[in-house]
């Protein structure tokens, strides 16, 4: 979202470079106007007025007096162009206007000058922006302010439908946003992926803009254009304050996104144990699943997280519950969660979940065990696990593929498996 700043002494040398390209396209002295106003030459640009050069002339079609000198902060240049009644909204092929230029490089002096004198507020360039998406983009605040407070439109947003809140939401400071909420903001307004600025601040780990935008009334239960919420994106990647915020303000912890999935469910993939805590002493769901069969408990033993798991255990979940059509990697579907662990190499997780009564020699549709996933990827510390919990060396899939035969490419296993009774 930020937009590119540049030091004002690089931004003279683009205004010069721009007329010397440009030529002769348009007449000596409009040239000479428009560079002396990147200069900040003012007696020149006062004695160009006064000689009635063209104040709306263009260099290479595009630029204007008045542009390069907003850009660069001339304010009393400004002012003289427009006493001299030039164009206060010319812009470029791109729609940039001297009030969009201004906002992006923080000029406020000249940026008050220009909304003085009318110039229009809620211009867009070709991307949709306008000067106070512009000025928040820049992180620009107290340009923003002054946008603002000349009636700018605050619900304005760029092709992609990001609003200035969100922009302040997503990169803070807190501050800025609220200031911008003394304004009145649509705090509900979703960009182009379904996207608000609660959910932009939970997924940023922002738990002070969070909380601005709760009492400002923000829709805890938004959904995106996936069904995902604020606290599913919080759940992935915040703070534990966020999800607590979040479910104090309401938030519902078992809402689904499209495909099924949960805050729940996110916390096990991420293999956020403390996150899941908190949503099961919040009456998550814990035998969800989402569209594809997945649940909490096969997420978090495919995370590694040995304490995401014990979290599950702890609060009661079927270790031995089988996963229809979720397969993992290789096993064709009625995939166990200690398979899963077994196929990753999460040793850890593995013995929690055989300590907690997993059937060590549970079979998928085609016969596949976690013995044999194991071994098929190598995993000698799990094969050792799941050998000494009883693991059957030789148990055989539907097309008598063995432990040993999935093995084939390491050596380390195979010997593991010979010891431990295994035939070719």
């Amino acid at each position: 979202m930020a937009r590119l700043r540049i030091d004002a002494s690089v931004l003279r040398i683009v205004v010069l470079f721009a007329l010397l390209s440009a030529g002769l396209r348009a007449p000596a002295q409009e040239n000479e106007l428009i560079l002396a106003a990147a200069k900040g030459d003012l007696p020149r640009v006062k004695t160009l007025i006064a000689s009635r050069a063209d104040v709306n002339a263009k260099v290479g079609g595009s630029l204007t007096a008045l542009m390069a000198a907003s850009l660069n902060g001339y304010t009393e240049i400004v002012r003289a162009l427009i006493d001299a009644h030039c164009d206060l909204n010319a812009a470029t092929a791109d729609g940039e206007t001297a009030l969009i230029g201004a906002a992006q490089f923080d000029h406020i002096e000249t940026l008050q000058a220009l909304l003085d004198a009318h110039a229009d507020v809620d211009s867009r360039d070709k991307s949709g922006n306008t000067a106070l998406l512009v000025a928040a983009m820049a992180g620009h605040a107290d340009a923003m302010h002054a946008l603002a407070a000349a009636h700018a439109d605050v619900n304005a947003k760029e092709n992609s439908g990001i609003t200035a809140l969100m922009i302040f939401s997503q990169n803070g400071p807190l501050a800025a946003v609220q200031d911008l909420l003394e304004f009145h903001p649509d705090v509900n307004a979703k960009n182009n992926e379904g996207h608000t600025a609660l959910m932009i601040a939970s997924t940023n780990n922002h738990d002070d803009i969070v909380r601005a935008l709760l009492v400002a009334k923000s829709d805890v239960n938004a959904s995106n254009n996936v069904g995902g919420t604020a606290l599913m994106a919080a759940a992935l990647v915040s703070d534990l304050a966020i999800e607590r915020d979040l479910l104090a303000a309401g938030a519902d912890v078992n809402a689904p996104a499209i495909d099924g999935t949960t805050a729940l469910l996110t916390a096990s993939f991420a293999g956020r144990a403390e996150v899941m805590r908190l949503l099961l002493a919040a009456h998550a769901n814990l035998n969800v699943s989402n569209t594809q069969g997945a649940t909490p408990l096969l997420f978090a033993a495919g995370s590694g997280d040995p304490d995401a798991v014990r979290v599950l255990i702890a609060h009661g979940v079927d270790v031995n519950a089988k996963v229809v059509g979720q397969p993992t990697a290789e096993a064709d579907g009625d995939a166990t969660p200690l398979m899963v662990a077994a196929e990753k190499g999460h040793s850890e997780a593995v013995g929690i979940l055989l300590a907690a009564k997993a059937n060590v020699n549970a079979t998928t549709a085609s016969g596949a065990t976690a013995l044999m996933l194991a071994s098929k990827y190598g995993n000698a510390e799990v094969v050792k696990v799941l050998l000494a919990a009883g693991a059957e060396v030789n148990a055989r899939t539907k097309k008598s593929e063995t432990a040993l035969s999935a093995a084939a490419t390491h050596p380390e296993v195979r010997s593991i498996l010979l010891q431990a009774g295994a035939k070719n």
